[in-house]
């Protein structure tokens, strides 16, 4: 079973038989195994998460 989800300047899957995650733009492709990806995903987990407690400036 394949996951895929198509982004504007991206794309992203997961192959669960290979268990492989695909990551997909117009400079290349990327395969990372099962322990990789969970470590990408923390990653994006923690910067998505930083800028969403991040205070904002007044008058913006």
């Amino acid at each position: 079973m394949i996951i895929e989800k198509k982004l504007k300047y991206g794309t992203f899957s997961w192959d669960d038989e290979k268990k492989e995650f695909i990551v997909e733009n117009y400079k290349g492709i990327v395969h990372l195994n099962k322990t990789y990806a969970y470590a990408f995903q923390r990653f994006l987990t923690r910067i998505s998460q930083r800028n969403w407690f991040r205070k904002r400036e007044r008058g913006r």
